[in-house]
């Protein structure tokens, strides 16, 4: 996986799913992770919200961290607890300013960017930057980048994963994403159409009021999801997950209805 060694990180999002997530960034690149050989560069989080009162019941926060920044406090306790990270972030929304300056500190080497944001505006405004370089192969064939997106709603939720490795542009038909998501008619999980790699429906992840369980349940899957492509090379377009209700009695034993669509492998 050499392509991938020595990347940026960029976590877009600290709240739900992303304030769980970072603390698998820390096991899994830190100095006993499975992924430490992978080295990366940096690790940026960026969110410009604070934490709230209402924040603790359903992000990983406490109470005493009410009113601090959420990157911040996810900033400190990967540098705290691993310290061979390099862990920046930025207390911003999402703007193509802030965009450059990413793909700026990632020029010559891989970039991995993270999605897990509540809004289709800040997706949009991401794949508005990376859809250029995508669609013109001149600088986006020359280094390998990944993309992944996540998002829940109240009881479901899905990663979706695309991007270019070794010249070759591989999961979700990265294109047509963007459309899809402008044309959302719902928080209806992702579907595919017959060639396994265009997304219809509702694009690539959508939010609605979320709970404790499927925010920790969404950070996993994309944890998984990335350790898979990292480590393995194989990974899915579009993984996706559903419960019935995490509020019953036996939310522990009730299946889940899983959807793992469009496998790719990295060659």
């Amino acid at each position: 996986m050499s392509k991938f060694r020595r990347p940026v990180i960029a976590v877009i999002g600290c709240g739900g799913t992303g304030s769980y997530f970072a603390d698998h960034l820390g096991r899994l690149f830190g100095g006993y992770g499975e992924l430490r050989s992978i080295n990366p560069q940096a690790v940026l989080l960026i969110d410009a919200d604070v934490v709230s009162e209402s924040n603790t019941k359903r992000q990983n926060f406490s109470y005493r961290e009410i009113g601090m920044q959420k990157g911040l406090v996810l900033a400190n306790r990967l540098q705290q607890s691993h310290s061979v990270l390099n862990v920046d972030f930025y207390a911003s929304y999402l703007n193509r300013r802030l965009l450059d300056k990413l793909f700026a500190r990632a020029e010559g080497s891989p970039l991995i960017c993270i999605s897990t944001v509540d809004n289709h505006d800040t997706r949009n405004r991401i794949m508005s930057r990376l859809k250029p370089d995508y669609n013109s192969y001149e600088g986006a064939r020359q280094t390998s980048w990944l993309y992944l997106d996540a998002g829940n709603s109240t009881f479901e939720g899905w990663v979706s994963a695309m991007g270019i490795y070794n010249g070759q542009e591989f999961g979700v038909d990265f294109r047509t994403m963007d459309a899809a998501m402008r044309n959302n008619t719902g928080n209806q999980a992702p579907t595919l159409d017959s060639s396994g790699r265009e997304i219809r429906g509702c694009g690539a992840a959508s939010s609605s009021p979320e709970t404790y369980f499927c925010n920790q349940t969404n950070a996993m899957l994309l944890g998984s999801q990335l350790r898979s492509i990292l480590l393995k090379g194989k990974g899915y377009g579009v993984l996706a997950w559903q419960r019935s209700n995490f509020d019953s009695d036996n939310w522990m034993t009730e299946p889940y209805q899983n959807n793992m669509l469009a496998p790719f492998e990295l060659l």
